[in-house]
């Protein structure tokens, strides 16, 4: 199945053991070495430019990965960019990937608001105008390997959007053209015996529109199966 520092670096939150965030202030040192990995040098530069970062150390997403959020931020609000940092426990190998949000301001003070469909972690908590939350992590194209998906932007009525990164057979992340660009929504549904996925958006004040889509593995593509609208009203 499927972390705050204030300016003495003091930590003064901690929202459940699963998780914690820390915050670095301009010119401050950073006690982790490595957790920037090839791209210590570009945050670097954004603190000393007056950026501040912080990260996120996710916990029981993943037997196999750990994940780490990094945020830049431009202030103590406007979140411009997003690194996941993803770990392989067995062999230690970094994969850094990069989320460029310029266009919106995007809330990233909750690191538990996560769920894992690999661990069950959180996969029960409700769901809010289509938020699935910030990070999520499972098998999202049924090849049995893990992936993950963040969230990127949030529509007034229509919900969050996500951008989806899935692992190919060497272990390397990729972003997923189609679920990011063209589904974008996180689907409702999983259906792992068919291989479809389902999403429920609405269309207006009567009713919403459902649309299943189905994975073809050997070509790795989506095709739409069924699109329709419902009616509630009377």
């Amino acid at each position: 199945q499927q972390t705050v520092v204030d300016e003495k670096n003091q930590k003064y939150v901690e929202l459940e053991k699963s998780t914690e965030i820390e915050k670095v202030q301009t010119q401050s040192n950073l006690n982790e070495e490595n957790v920037f990995s090839s791209d210590k040098d570009f945050l670097q530069y954004k603190m000393d430019n007056g950026s501040i970062i912080e990260y996120c150390n996710l916990r029981n997403l993943s037997y196999d990965n750990e994940y780490t959020l990094i945020l830049v931020k431009k202030n103590d609000r406007d979140l411009e960019r997003i690194f996941i940092r993803i770990v392989n426990k067995l062999s230690n190998e970094i994969q850094i990937k990069h989320c460029s949000l310029d266009f919106f301001n995007l809330d990233f003070y909750d690191c538990d608001a996560v769920k894992s469909f690999i661990t069950g972690y959180k996969v029960n908590k409700e769901i809010e105008d289509g938020d699935h939350g910030n990070f999520i992590v499972g098998d999202f194209n049924f090849d049995n390997r893990e992936d993950c998906a963040i969230k990127v932007d949030v529509m007034s009525n229509a919900g969050a959007r996500y951008k989806y990164f899935l692992q190919g057979k060497n272990g390397d992340y990729y972003i997923d053209d189609f679920l990011t660009n063209e589904l974008g929504f996180f689907p409702d549904e999983f259906n792992f015996q068919n291989k479809t996925i389902s999403i429920s958006r609405h269309a207006d004040a009567c009713g919403f529109n459902e649309t299943v889509y189905k994975y073809n593995g050997g070509i790795k593509k989506w095709n739409k199966i069924k699109s329709e609208y419902i009616r509630v009203c009377d």
